[in-house]
């Protein structure tokens, strides 16, 4: 009955190294996936443009596009700076 006791104790001990190691990594797992959003919002609206000049696309609805791909890049560039700026602190913090 002690084993159980004790065994069960290590068990619990071990499940919470895990969650505590993935709760402290995952600030930079967010700043890296925020600058890979950038990247990816970049990327978008380098498309958009080559839509528009093949005619695939109006105008109007490109700006609209435009707009929300803009708005999106700049909550992504927000999130990876945060991340950026959170990552230059010791770990001990």
């Amino acid at each position: 009955m002690t084993g159980f006791w004790i065994l069960a104790g290590l068990i619990a001990i071990v499940t919470i190294g895990f969650i505590g190691r993935a709760l402290l990594s995952s600030r930079e797992d967010g700043a890296a996936a925020a600058a890979y959003d950038v990247q990816v919002y970049r990327d978008q609206l380098k498309e958009l443009d080559r839509d528009v000049a093949r005619g695939v696309m109006g105008e109007a609805e490109a700006e609209r596009a435009r707009l929300e791909i803009s708005r999106r890049l700049l909550e992504a560039d927000r999130k990876a700076q945060a991340g950026s700026a959170g990552s230059r602190a010791p770990r001990a913090a």
